[in-house]
């Protein structure tokens, strides 16, 4: 949060759905791996990705935001609520 607040731009390459949502923008490559990909899938936010019914990322993306986020807090096992600064604190 650091780097992006001083005014930066931060790449990640990344494949942990509990870390793509914060992300600004997000290229999914595919549609395969190997010789199966290569090409842009998707590109958009978070939530356009998610949106997306070709990219594998999008399926796997949408089913983290649908459970991820109830009532701006995030829900761990119903246990208790974190807010999403929080949760990337722990994830990283």
């Amino acid at each position: 949060d650091r780097l992006v607040d001083s005014g930066h731009s931060v790449v990640v390459i990344e494949h942990h759905p509990e870390l793509i949502p914060s992300a600004d923008w997000v290229f999914d490559l595919g549609p395969g791996g190997g010789d199966g990909g290569g090409r842009v899938v998707p590109a958009g936010t978070p939530d356009e990705i998610a949106k997306n019914a070709e990219s594998a990322t999008g399926r796997v993306l949408a089913d983290t935001l649908a459970h991820r986020w109830r009532g701006g807090h995030e829900v761990r096992n119903d246990v208790w609520p974190m807010t999403r600064h929080e949760s990337l604190a722990t994830s990283v």
